[in-house]
């Protein structure tokens, strides 16, 4: 949008960019507490859910490879 406005090697860095892997998070208001049934989960802020290690790691894997993970794990 900035055209010549911009530096050349600032130009030339923005033509080499590549997106990288995107992540999504979701937030939700709830009427009430989740009934999680272990007791750490009930008194976290935040968790972060997923698969095991190995299928993130998968998924993770697919996506470096410019693929798209056969499962998704959240």
């Amino acid at each position: 949008m900035a055209g010549g406005q911009l530096p050349v090697g600032y130009r030339d860095a923005l033509r080499r960019f590549r997106y990288g892997a995107g992540v999504c998070k979701v937030d939700f208001a709830l009427a009430g507490p989740v009934p999680w049934l272990n007791d750490s989960c009930r008194q976290a802020g935040t968790l972060h859910l997923g698969g095991t290690f190995e299928e993130i790691a998968a998924a993770e894997a697919a996506v470096a490879r410019d693929g798209t993970p056969t499962r998704l794990t959240c």
